[in-house]
């Protein structure tokens, strides 16, 4: 019979003081059980944790922004609420604005726009997009009048895979509308569900 060592029921690898071959320099391992486990380098003092504990990136857009009138146009988030493994691709280093995947699994999208109507019947469309290219999901809203804000949310569970795929909000209207910016309004969050 084998008795559990219940101070370490998981042998870890030693934390990490290098930069990982994931992207942003994240390492993964897989234990016995199937469990998938990253480290950072710089982030807990590069120590093991459950991949579906802590992959969680959450950005928002603070800058003004007009939509465009057509096409599935990309709306860069520009801004962090929360992202401590550093999953977010920055558009002020040329990056997309989205969120990128660095494992392979299910993962929790989260969407969400507001944007300001000036008549009835304007058309609103937000998309959840793959590498900026593959609509993934599609939401829309019709304002009823110009006294209230617009707002469009979509929540999905998608299996991701590939090498570090980015995951961005895109939109258009219909006429052309700002979104109404800030971490409350216009934002896109990813979280790691496991491995499905």
């Amino acid at each position: 019979m084998t008795l559990i060592n219940y101070t370490d029921p998981v042998p870890l690898p030693a934390p990490v003081t290098t930069a990982g071959p994931l992207y942003n320099g994240l390492w993964s391992f897989t234990d016995p059980t199937g469990e998938i486990w990253v480290a950072k380098s710089g982030v807990s003092n590069g120590n093991w944790a459950r991949a579906r504990d802590v992959l969680y990136c959450r950005v928002f857009r603070n800058a003004a922004y007009t939509f465009q009138t057509s096409g599935t146009i990309l709306i860069p988030m520009d801004s962090v609420t929360r992202d401590v493994y550093g999953l977010f691709s920055d558009p002020a280093a040329s990056g997309t604005g989205g969120i990128i995947m660095p494992i392979s699994g299910y993962w929790r999208f989260i969407v969400n726009c507001r944007c300001n109507p000036t008549a009835a019947g304007q058309n609103f469309i937000i998309y959840l997009m793959s590498n900026n290219a593959t609509q993934v999901s599609v939401q829309n809203a019709v304002s009823g009048s110009a006294s209230y804000a617009a707002s469009v949310s979509i929540s999905e569970s998608w299996y991701v895979s590939g090498t570090n795929p980015s995951w961005t909000m895109n939109g258009n209207t219909q006429p052309a509308l700002p979104i109404l910016t800030g971490s409350i309004h216009t934002y896109l969050s990813a979280k790691y569900e496991g491995t499905g």
